[in-house]
């Protein structure tokens, strides 16, 4: 499958998959699906990962930073959904460590297009989790040789996965509700308060109250409000790191970066108030975990 023998990716893949295979004792898929990706890879002068806003580190996996130095490009995508403040925080915080643009990939791909054609790339390859927006960026590379990646399944579940549509789900299954416990616990008492319209909250029972319907058990509120998160009905954001922002920072953004920002919505103007998780993970401290199948995967550098 790889015939170009170049390091350390394929070194990455050569030690590991036969040791993976030879544990499973079977075909694993997404053993196969992840070398496909990386050989995709390989092939391209850039690697376009897609991220959600809304928790821009649960599409993040930094292994590949380090196998693709520099061929990573980040998309911030779907900043229309959250605060202004937080995607310029977020795309700062990013272009600090790899290219990254900040974009609603429903209006436009504008600042990632001008990059790309500056440094005369031609091949380019867009990957990232379910409903990333992969296949709506590709509709704008025309002028390029795109292809857009299986979407992600070798990562383990979090619970931001579930919540931002990254992964396929049970509706019946009572782990959605354990995915809400978790992302309630994350999330501010204060922004609870202001979007559920409670005038004190002790327990999550209150906050559930606010979506039961008379005669719902919690089980069942719990898996109702689940589902509106995931559905969009209920705005939430992770902080970003960067919370301070100089004008020097602002400046240093391409101009087609600044219209782009124009597409999110400063906070005080936003019509509806949104979660905010208490704290971010840092960026540079995050390790994604492989699933338990691919996890000699970890390649140290």
């Amino acid at each position: 499958m790889f015939k170009d023998k170049q390091k350390p990716v394929y070194k990455h893949v050569r030690q590991n998959s036969g040791r993976i295979q030879k544990i499973s004792k079977a075909p694993n898929p997404a053993l196969k699906k992840y070398m496909d990706i990386i050989e995709e890879f390989t092939k391209s002068e850039k690697i376009i990962i897609m991220l959600d806003s809304r928790a821009p580190q649960a599409g993040r996996y930094t292994q590949f930073e380090k196998l693709f130095p520099d061929k990573v490009i980040y998309v911030l995508n779907k900043i229309d959904l959250i605060p202004r403040e937080m995607a310029l925080g977020w795309l700062l915080n990013l272009r600090s460590t790899v290219p990254t643009f900040a974009l609603s990939s429903l209006k436009t791909a504008e600042p990632l297009i001008e990059y790309l054609k500056a440094g005369n790339v031609k091949k380019i390859c867009i990957t990232g989790l379910k409903n990333s927006g992969k296949h709506t960026l590709l509709k704008y590379m025309t002028d390029f040789d795109a292809i857009v990646t299986p979407d992600w399944t070798f990562l383990e579940t979090t619970f931001e996965h579930a919540i931002i549509g990254a992964v396929e789900v049970n509706q019946k299954s009572t782990t959605n509700y354990e995915h809400l416990m978790m992302f309630i616990d994350q999330c501010s008492t204060q922004s609870l308060m202001e979007v559920f319209g409670l005038t004190y909250i002790s327990v999550t029972d209150s906050v559930l109250q606010v979506v039961a319907n008379d005669g719902d058990t919690v089980l069942q509120a719990g898996m109702k409000l689940f589902s509106q998160i995931r559905n969009g009905l209920w705005n939430f954001y992770s902080p970003a790191p960067t919370k301070t922002y100089s004008q020097e920072s602002f400046n240093s953004l391409p101009d087609s970066q600044k219209r782009s920002l124009r597409y999110s919505t400063p906070y005080d103007a936003m019509i509806k108030p949104s979660l905010a998780f208490i704290e971010p993970n840092m960026p540079n401290e995050l390790q994604h975990k492989l699933l338990k199948a691919l996890e000699n995967l970890e390649y140290e550098m």
